[in-house]
């Protein structure tokens, strides 16, 4: 590959420049990703920043969100 790759904003989500599909993987070096245009989460990310949008886990820290996320991922 030469130069960097340019993801398409305007054609369709998880295309880049060239028509090539992609799975978004990526954390974005600890960003928060919400996926490629994805209603739901950017619904559901707004739902809850109207709440709280963000708290660390670190040092015996959690929240309600954290929590509830946790027991759905026990039985996993």
């Amino acid at each position: 590959m030469d130069g960097p790759l340019i993801m398409c904003a305007v054609r369709a989500p998880g295309v880049d420049e060239n028509g090539k599909e992609y799975i978004e993987a990526s954390r974005a070096c600890g960003g928060v990703s919400l996926g490629f245009g994805e209603k739901r989460l950017a619904e559901a990310a707004k739902a809850q920043m109207e709440k709280l949008s963000y708290y660390h886990l670190f040092n015996s820290k959690s929240h309600e969100p954290a929590i509830e996320l946790a027991e759905r991922l026990l039985p996993l």
